[in-house]
């Protein structure tokens, strides 16, 4: 087995210790691990471990690798820090790094943190309910933690707001029995958020981004919500509005649909036609921008057929309808001569001939911009008294409509805008449903898209628009269906984090499931009832 070099800090080790759990597990024997003295106890405590104690400093890893060379043959250098080193930072958060170096990074969150469980004396266990906040991080250290502890207490009569920091514990697996009680654990970038993964206690993460966003903790399926520092004060009311959630027991639950995609794939859309659903995609078959869109009509994945004199453009972004029972696809069309990015949007019939699926009566409107002289994409298509129609987007604080014959606008509606507060309104998928139609789309708030303390982030949500022409915008949903994260993909050369945008619904009963795209990497179907569009 091999040994592993982790020689602090605690919350790093309870990071990596998952690893060497799942080591055991398989093979039946423990793995080492070598950690400073200062660091030894959560470790030894436990017994699927062999724990090696470095005789010097936790900064020494010149001196701690010379020791395992020396004792061990096989030695993974898992800790990224050390006096006289400089570590590449390859991946988006050192944690990630951490499990690349272990040689796990294809098992990063899913792998349990099994910890021993005592009978502790030095931490009393309240009787009343309340939520634990783990408000102090020597190295990470959050500014607005008395703001948010006050937000808490107001926000929360009903239960008490223990602040960790006041909390001195000898022992730190004794604070595992208090975890567990709690309702609800709200932590910044410290022990706490990485201990706290071995319970199932809710777990609402705020994550650094001080030095660099490589910094900070990545993203778990375990969290709640993992927010940056600096997105906290934007993104404090959906903080709290998360955590009524987990109070009341409400969880985002994904759908299930028999869907097959391409790896990598993303920008899902799906439509029911007849008795199966019709799902699209787009990905990347060579490793560069370009990508085709794959169809998957419940028997074969494969390609869509586009036309001749389109054939050779980046197709993305597929979105599905029916146009007089004719299985119809909008989509953008894009191009990078001289290293300038241009795209249009295009719609056609699907037709499936073959054993292929192909695009016939491939048309291009004729409407502002969308001849190649800029970035056109984003239309919402839908169909009204037999006719094509695309929600074109916002321009002066008005809402665009268009009617289309083919390539020709044939009538162009202008509405006052809807607008919420997380961004403006683009794109998604329109429903028919009592009446009305219920839009699903995305926006994005925060910084510049990609940058290194840019910290933008993409929203889903939901609003109502008459179905009748000019077909106004009724209401808007009061908060995101969903918020893009950094969930990451390994392997995927175009992952971009913060990205959840709808592409595709359909109704399943008294729910819709809306098919969307996730960081430019996966593709997801999230199960959302009424009452999550949040309409109120």
């Amino acid at each position: 087995m091999p040994c592993y070099l982790q020689l602090a800090k605690n919350g790093d080790l309870c990071s990596l210790i998952p690893i060497l759990h799942h080591d055991f597990v398989t093979t039946g024997v423990k793995s080492t691990l070598i950690v400073a003295p200062n660091y030894r106890q959560i470790p030894e405590a436990v017994d699927y471990i062999n724990t090696v104690v470095y005789p010097g400093s936790d900064m020494d890893l010149e001196g701690a690798i010379k020791f395992a060379k020396t004792n061990f043959d096989k030695v993974r250098i898992c800790q990224l820090h050390g006096k006289g080193f400089e570590f590449q930072h390859r991946r988006p958060s050192f944690q990630y790094d951490q499990w690349e170096r272990a040689g796990a990074l294809q098992h990063w969150d899913t792998l349990p943190l099994i910890l021993p469980r005592k009978t502790h004396r030095d931490v009393e266990i309240p009787l009343e309910p309340y939520i634990l906040f783990a408000d102090h991080s020597q190295s990470s250290p959050f500014f607005h933690k008395d703001e948010l502890a006050t937000a808490l207490l107001d926000s929360f009569p009903m239960h008490k707001i223990i602040r960790l920091s006041e909390a001195l514990v000898k022992d730190l697996l004794a604070l595992l029995p208090l975890y567990d009680a709690a309702d609800l654990i709200v932590s910044t970038d410290t022990l706490h958020l990485h201990l706290a993964k071995a319970t199932q206690t809710p777990l609402i993460a705020l994550v650094s981004d001080t030095l660099s966003r490589w910094h900070g903790s990545a993203f778990s399926h375990r969290y709640a919500m993992h927010c940056r520092y600096k997105d906290y004060p934007r993104r404090k009311v959906e903080l709290l509005r998360i955590a009524q959630d987990c109070l009341d027991k409400i969880k985002k639950v994904t759908a299930s649909p028999e869907l097959v995609t391409k790896p990598g794939g993303y920008n899902l859309s799906m439509i029911q036609h007849g008795n199966s659903i019709i799902a699209t995609h787009r990905y990347h078959p060579e490793r560069d921008w370009k990508t085709k869109i794959a169809i998957y009509d419940g028997i074969t994945l494969s390609d869509v057929i586009f036309p001749a004199k389109v054939s050779e453009l980046s197709q993305e972004d597929a979105r599905l309808f029916h146009h007089n029972g004719k299985l119809m696809v909008s989509y953008v069309l894009a191009t990078a001569e001289f290293g300038e990015f241009r795209c249009v949007v295009g719609y056609g019939m699907l037709v499936q001939r073959e054993g292929r699926w192909h695009v016939d009566n491939h048309c291009q409107p004729e409407f502002t911009g969308n001849d190649y002289t800029g970035l056109v994409k984003n239309w919402c298509p839908f169909v009204h008294d037999g006719k094509i129609h695309f929600v074109w987007g916002i321009k002066d604080g008005n809402q665009i409509v268009i009617e289309v014959d083919g390539e020709k606008v044939t009538k162009e509606y202008r509405t006052p805008a809807p607008t919420w507060d997380y961004g403006e309104i683009r794109g998604g998928v329109l429903l028919p449903d009592k009446g009305c139609f219920v839009r699903f789309f995305h926006s994005r708030s925060g910084g510049d898209l990609g940058g290194e303390n840019g910290s933008f982030q993409y929203h889903m949500g939901a609003l109502l628009m008459d179905n009748k022409p000019p077909f106004r915008a009724i209401k808007v949903g009061n908060y995101p269906i969903v918020s893009g994260d950094e969930r990451f993909t390994p392997g995927c050369f175009h992952w971009k984090p913060n990205v959840a945008i709808p592409y595709g619904a359909v109704r399943n009963g008294g729910e819709f499931w809306v098919s969307i795209g996730r960081n430019d990497c996966a593709c997801e179907v999230l199960k959302v009832g009424f009452s999550d569009l949040h309409l109120d």
